[in-house]
């Protein structure tokens, strides 16, 4: 019961008595909702006031679009999306089993093949390798279906990845240890980087759908058909100090296309002298070149001998130019144009020393050339020494 009185003799409230009738007090429970490998929880909340006199509420587990699956709350209950009693203060977390990958057989678009049954999409990491104790590919995979994709997807050494004609494989980046086969026909798209170590093959390859192709030292790529849309900035055939990459052209009749062709150099100054790299050029024009600010260019003729030249000197292809730098370290030099065709090339010749150089992006025949020398040419080939150490004046 409440009283009310009047604060003032004026009120017309002489007096009142009121009963009220109030529900108990309220108690209020917490339901944290966590999730494992940070998935979504809930709708879009993961944490519930509730009322003791409203104490249930719907909570659900969602996967990320990487290919994992719910598996359990971590009650042990497996209902997903499930009612939750809430009786005092608690907390709980859903379960995921984490995406595997490839994990069996030989054809990409078959859902068993894949772990927790879903094939690849774009959120998936893709690791085809042989090692089965990491739970992914264990053989040779051909993709038959008409969109096959992956954010990354590495190919380990020793696998092959085919994709038959008419199907699409689409991936953010794309790295080859083993073998990639891509059947002429096929499309590949790669949104970002494609690092090829390995050994790749394709019909014609369309530079306007990858991104960047950077082929690896000692690695190879061979071109059946034509190379399509490529530039200096988005194909480059790399060297190291031990290898250089290997782009192969079967037809000569393609349009022969633009890139970086790299040239590890072991030119260097070494104490007071210099040793010199013999290079060729391999680009139909001068090429825009990269390389240390201080290199020094010489170029050969039978009257005057090494003549140094500026870097924009006046360049023929299988002809050999010399280079040398003030640096204290070998280095890398860049090349970038259109590419010398796969053709066969005539050069001519002086009499007296003649330096050739290999301008292919290819290994070429020793024997050949010498079997196609002319007339009155010594059978001969003698190897440049770039450890030759001498004035670079």
């Amino acid at each position: 019961d409440m009283n009310i009185s009047p604060n003032n003799d004026d009120s017309k409230y002489l007096g009142m008595s009121v009963r009220g009738v109030y529900p108990a007090p309220t108690t209020r429970y917490t339901l944290t909702v966590k999730s494992q490998n940070g998935t979504t929880i809930g709708a879009k909340v993961n944490r519930f006031i509730v009322d003791n006199d409203h104490n249930t509420v719907t909570i659900y587990a969602q996967p990320k679009a990487d290919g994992s699956r719910f598996a359990r709350w971590s009650d042990g209950n497996t209902e997903n999306p499930r009612t939750f009693t809430v009786t005092a203060n608690a907390e709980i977390t859903a379960e995921f089993i984490p995406y595997t990958g490839f994990v069996s057989g030989t054809e990409w678009e078959t859902a068993s093949n894949w772990g927790n049954n879903i094939i690849s999409n774009a959120n998936c990491n893709v690791t085809l390798s042989s090692n089965v104790t990491i739970g992914n590919a264990i053989d040779n995979i051909t993709i038959f279906q008409s969109f096959a994709k992956a954010n990354s997807l590495t190919i380990n050494a020793g696998n092959t990845l085919t994709v038959k004609s008419g199907a699409v494989l689409d991936v953010t980046s794309l790295t080859n240890n083993g073998t990639l086969a891509i059947e002429q026909g096929a499309i590949l798209n790669v949104t970002g980087t494609l690092n090829n170590y390995g050994v790749m093959t394709t019909g014609d390859l369309n530079m306007a759908a990858i991104n960047h192709l950077n082929i690896q030292p000692g690695a190879v790529v061979y071109v059946n058909g034509a190379v399509i849309g490529s530039t200096a900035a988005n194909l480059t055939i790399m060297a190291n100090a031990t290898k250089m990459a290997t782009l192969y052209l079967a037809s000569a009749s393609v349009v022969q296309p633009t890139a970086t062709v790299q040239n590890y150099t072991v030119a260097k100054k070494v104490e007071e002298t210099y040793t010199w790299q013999h290079y060729g050029i391999p680009t139909v024009s001068a090429p825009t070149m990269t390389a240390p600010a201080s290199t020094y260019y010489y170029g050969w003729d039978n009257m005057n001998g090494w003549t140094k030249e500026g870097q924009s000197m006046v360049t023929t292809p299988f002809i050999g130019y010399n280079m040398t730098n003030e640096e204290e370290a070998a280095s890398t030099v860049s090349f970038a144009g259109q590419l010398v065709g796969n053709e066969a090339t005539t050069a001519t010749l002086s009499r007296g020393w003649n330096f050739l150089a290999n301008s292919y992006t290819t290994p070429v025949s020793t024997a050949a050339i010498i079997e196609n020398l002319p007339a009155g040419a010594e059978q001969t080939i003698c190897m440049y020494d770039p450890c030759y150490r001498g004035d670079a004046n």
